[in-house]
């Protein structure tokens, strides 16, 4: 399953660091991020269940502004 968000990004480092943070806590997990996009898109790839609350923390904690596509 994939979920998509909408992002505040504007550098590949801070992705980097919001891709490592998240998957020091869910490791199986696969993100990729699309910063050409307008919507600067970060995408999550997961075979079960996604802990979106927790993924949303801590997106938050790093001050990075993350919001569901629909």
């Amino acid at each position: 399953m994939v979920e998509v968000y909408r992002t505040n990004l504007s550098s590949t480092h801070r992705a980097k660091e919001l891709e490592k943070t998240i998957l020091s806590h869910f490791p199986d997990l696969q993100i990729n991020f699309d910063l050409e996009d307008c919507d600067k898109i970060f995408r999550i790839v997961y075979e079960n269940e996604l802990n979106k609350t927790e993924i949303e923390a801590i997106s938050e904690k790093m001050g990075i502004q993350i919001n569901i596509l629909e």
